[in-house]
């Protein structure tokens, strides 16, 4: 992503409201809240009702409903074809992701069929029919199967997917971008390849898109190569619609892989490798400053207006290399980055399981605007392979208030300790402890 950022172009998702009528919906409203009191008669009480007596009450009590503040569950490990369940990001690898897994052969001996581009140069959703088969999709991972439309709701990779979801499965679309807008309903990329350079709206143009959601299963996403005339700024930016998810897909040769601004969005088990910091720090207009790229793994730039935020990041494989596959240094931004740049605070967030290093901070975890609420950052692994902080200016930055809000930052450690000398161009062998076994392997970074 470019430092220097065009106007936002952001689409507010529309949040619609069912008024239901009757006792039982005052009863959902008011219980909704902290706590929510009635005026008993007779009965016995359960699921967190108490009686207190209060004076002028009919019967001379209420009964008092106390709800749940509990956050959402951390979802179980995603079992996948033929490499079983990870539980950490530290156990990716190549084998577990992209559509050569899907297929059971090494990476390179996919078979995919390539998809031309429209004569406009780009493919758009409320056109299906340029990259989507006509015909029923049939789930299974024959490389003949190019996809169709759902015709009942059906479990793919762990997932219920609904009925009339568009499918795209082992096809190549470098040959273009899409645009979404409007409300063209939902599609899942499943073990796709798109290697072309994208511009800062990524593979998915959805600004002006307000109910759509996307999944990207087990793809292959990225620029061609480390060149800076191969620059890519990023690989998916979703901006419109809500609840996408990216699963199982390989990102590199970015400048940014992934870029969440919209709500719902779950990014599980992917791994982003490769980022590159094209034209280092003179940036691709020679002078540097507001033009240079900037690095980032998984960055949101926030949501204004928009409670909850929703994001699941798990069990990814994140690292910004240094120097990176052009010979540039690495010197910033983040692997995973909770930013505020569109405003709104973070609600409902769960970073957990992730293997991170290089960057510049390697975190920012929420605490760039007031007001984070249910952030919570757990059993996160750094590497000091490339610096000896994790990242060029440390681990972690702008961190929400842990312990207050639902706020919670729990076994985050190093992931290894290579110990000093990490500048981002030193050998692991040449430094303190080649093995990485320092003494900080397995300490606490930040939280408990």
């Amino acid at each position: 992503m470019i430092m220097t950022k065009p106007s936002i172009r952001q689409a507010a998702p529309l949040m619609a409201g069912a008024l239901v009528l009757g006792i039982a919906a005052i009863v959902y409203t008011r219980a909704a809240g902290p706590t929510a009191a009635f005026e008993p008669e007779t009965g016995s009480l359960s699921n967190g009702a108490t009686a207190q007596s209060v004076t002028g009450a009919s019967g001379s009590g209420v009964v008092t409903f106390t709800t749940s503040t509990a956050n959402t569950p951390t979802p179980a490990p995603t079992s996948s074809p033929g490499t079983g369940a990870i539980s950490h990001g530290d156990q990716l690898t190549l084998t577990h992701v992209g559509p050569w897994t899907l297929q059971g052969v090494s990476k390179g001996q996919e078979q995919l069929q390539s998809v031309a581009a429209p004569s406009r140069g780009y493919f758009r959703f409320d056109a299906p029919d340029e990259f989507v088969p006509t015909g029923n999709y049939v789930y299974n991972n024959s490389p003949s199967n190019h996809g169709g439309t759902l015709a009942a709701d059906t479990t793919i990779d762990g997932y219920l997917v609904p009925a009339g979801t568009k499918v795209v499965q082992f096809r190549d679309l470098s040959a273009a971008d899409f645009y979404v807008s409007g409300t063209p309903g939902k599609f899942l990329f499943r073990g796709v390849r798109s290697r072309q350079k994208l511009s800062g709206a990524g593979l998915f143009n959805d600004s002006t898109a307000t109910n759509y959601s996307v999944y990207v299963h087990y793809s292959d996403i990225g620029s061609t190569g480390a060149a800076d005339n191969q620059a890519s700024d990023v690989a998916m930016k979703f901006l419109g619609g809500q609840d996408h998810r990216v699963l199982r897909t390989y990102i590199s040769l970015e400048a940014t892989g992934i870029q969440p601004n919209a709500p719902g969005v779950e990014i599980t088990e992917n791994y982003i490798d490769k980022i590159i910091f094209y034209y280092g720090e003179n940036g691709p207009c020679g002078t540097g400053g507001s033009c240079t790229y900037h690095l980032n793994g998984i960055s949101s730039e926030g949501m204004s207006n928009v409670t909850p935020t929703r994001f699941k990041i798990l069990r990814n494989h994140i690292t910004v290399p240094s120097p990176d596959d052009g010979g540039h240094i690495t010197t910033q931004t983040d692997c995973i980055a909770l930013f505020g740049s569109n405003g709104g605070s973070y609600n409902d967030v769960l970073v957990e399981n992730n293997y991170l290093g290089g960057s510049g901070y390697v975190l920012y975890a929420a605490g760039e605007r007031p007001g984070a609420k249910n952030v919570r950052f757990l059993g996160n692994k750094i590497t000091t392979q490339w610096w000896t902080n994790g990242g060029n200016f440390g681990p972690v930055a702008a961190q929400a208030t842990w312990g207050s809000d639902g706020n919670v930052a729990s076994g985050n450690v190093w992931a290894d300790d290579y110990g000093s000398g990490g500048n981002g161009n030193t050998a692991t062998s040449a430094r303190q402890y080649p093995s990485g076994n320092g003494p900080r392997r397995g300490q606490i970074i930040f939280g408990n």
